[in-house]
């Protein structure tokens, strides 16, 4: 099977130059996320896209491959769970690019005060639909390729969400999350961060896409369970599933595995190189860092799980 012909583009933004598929008349550059046609290179001057939902993806299909995966489900779980709930929502999200550059003044304890360059240059997503929708994808990573111009038709093919927020308040909130990132990053590269001196800042609009989500709800032995899926890549955004009795007990004897090791390698550090309270302080929090996840997943007959974040 021979593979698809690429053509090399250069994108009329930031003169990045990168390979598309033969034949695709609109691309967006993977570096500026700019939107323009291949013919003629001109930028695209639509500000309104939607991304096409997969005509092949069963979403529950999905939600039940990923959450068989998890550690402590039901193994019958499959075949056991009734579908309570499928609802599509397109949902409104503002896209920027950034591109912040800051000097960062600091002191580090191996070299005394230092001077250092931050570059933060990313794609700002901002959901606005007014709903909990916005908040349980505000870290999402959307894709950046695939969009279409926005087409009435998708109004009709489920819950169309309209943008409560306008695009000037959307982008101060763009704005205010790469100055935090840069902060952030400053904060990280002294013991102690003097100054911070924003050089350049620049945010540009990159349009609205609606994004196709689904909605989904299943039982399973009398309990309801939730999910959100990706309705153009089916990746399970977030997803509730039960735990059993036998895999939670599990759980929290490694938490407590772990725990004791912890200890247990302070009290040999102790032993050996001589300082013993410090070096078993050290060794309970470095026990207790590995055990408090299974810990906190052993608490509960209800555990959630993230497939992008299982990716990152």
């Amino acid at each position: 099977m021979s593979s698809q012909k690429q053509v090399e583009v250069k994108c009329p933004h930031c003169g990045a130059q990168f390979w598309v598929p033969e034949g695709a008349s609109r691309v967006t550059c993977p570096y500026c996320f700019t939107v323009f046609n291949v013919s003629d290179l001109k930028l695209e001057g639509e500000e309104h896209f939607y991304f096409p939902l997969s005509r092949t993806l069963d979403p529950f299909e999905r939600l039940v491959k990923f959450v068989s995966r998890q550690y402590a489900v039901p193994i019958d779980l499959p075949k056991r769970f009734s579908v309570q709930k499928r609802e599509l929502y397109w949902v409104p999200v503002y896209f920027f690019f950034a591109d912040f550059r800051a000097r960062a003044r600091g002191y580090s304890q191996a070299y005394g005060e230092q001077y250092t360059d931050i570059t933060e240059t990313r794609l700002v997503s901002i959901p606005v639909s007014g709903t909990w929708l916005d908040t349980v994808l505000e870290k999402y990573p959307f894709p950046v390729r695939g969009k279409l111009p926005f087409s009435p038709e998708i109004e009709a093919k489920g819950v169309f969400l309209k943008p409560t927020v306008a695009r000037d308040e959307a982008e101060k909130k763009a704005e205010n999350i790469v100055a935090y990132k840069v902060r952030l990053e400053a904060s990280q590269s002294f013991s102690a961060l003097k100054s911070l001196e924003l050089v350049e800042k620049k945010l540009e609009y990159r349009g609205l896409v609606h994004y196709p989500v689904w909605v989904l709800g299943y039982s399973y032995n009398d309990r309801d369970y939730s999910a959100i899926v990706d309705g153009a890549s089916g990746v399970v955004i977030k997803a509730e599933y039960p735990q059993t009795t036998k895999g939670r007990a599990t759980l929290t004897a490694y938490s407590i595995l772990a725990l004791l090791s912890g200890v247990a390698g302070g009290l040999l550090y102790s032993y050996l190189f001589e300082n013993g309270f410090l070096a078993i302080i050290g060794g309970l929090i470095v026990g207790g860092a590995a055990a408090l996840p299974a810990l906190t997943r052993s608490a509960t007959r209800i555990a959630s799980a993230s497939e992008y974040l299982e990716l990152e």
